[in-house]
């Protein structure tokens, strides 16, 4: 919940769904102020509180892909974490920028012969910490879905608040 001078009581209430879509509501009337999708991965989804800080809103991505990864027919994996920074009074993304920010590709075939990709995973399952004086933010990114080697899984993260380029990556745990 935060101060818009946009809505009608002043307040909006700001929150997302297990569609992607991101909310801004009047805090008090309920009265829906904007709705945007975030993402376009089938099992992408939005867990995470979204953090408000400013006139911008930074909503973590999450995924369930890997509990499909056990059908043999499956191409897995290509959903990534991310973190969206979304205007709080137009509902317009300023940036997205994925956990990895390598694209998934093609990278081998498994025993039933099916395509598989990566790097994939590194889902954001919990709100971004937010450091005004360095104007940076901190989330932490969970484990990879695929066998393709990066160090942004199982890490914590730095991206900068105005543009999402991440400044740093601390992988806790490889080959996980």
């Amino acid at each position: 919940v935060g101060k818009l001078a946009s809505a009608p009581s002043g307040y909006a209430v700001y929150f997302g769904d297990y569609n992607k879509d991101v909310h801004a509501l009047d805090a008090n009337s309920g009265t829906p102020l904007w709705t945007v999708n975030v993402d376009t991965h089938p099992r992408s989804v939005l867990t995470g509180a979204p953090t408000l800080y400013g006139d911008t809103l930074y909503v973590p991505l999450s995924s369930w892909e890997e509990t499909v990864a056990a059908n043999p027919a499956y191409e897995c994996c290509k959903a990534q974490g991310a973190v969206i920074a979304i205007d709080v009074a137009s509902g317009k993304i300023r940036w997205k920028q994925r956990a990895i920010p390598i694209p998934p590709a093609p990278f081998k075939k498994n025993a039933a012969g099916t395509q598989m990709y990566g790097p994939a995973g590194g889902a954001i399952w919990s709100a971004p910490t937010i450091d005004p004086k360095r104007g940076v933010l901190y989330v932490a990114t969970g484990d990879s879905y695929t066998d393709v080697k990066q160090g942004y899984t199982d890490a914590v993260e730095a991206m900068d608040l105005k543009t999402g380029a991440i400044k740093w990556a601390h992988q806790a745990n490889d080959n996980d």
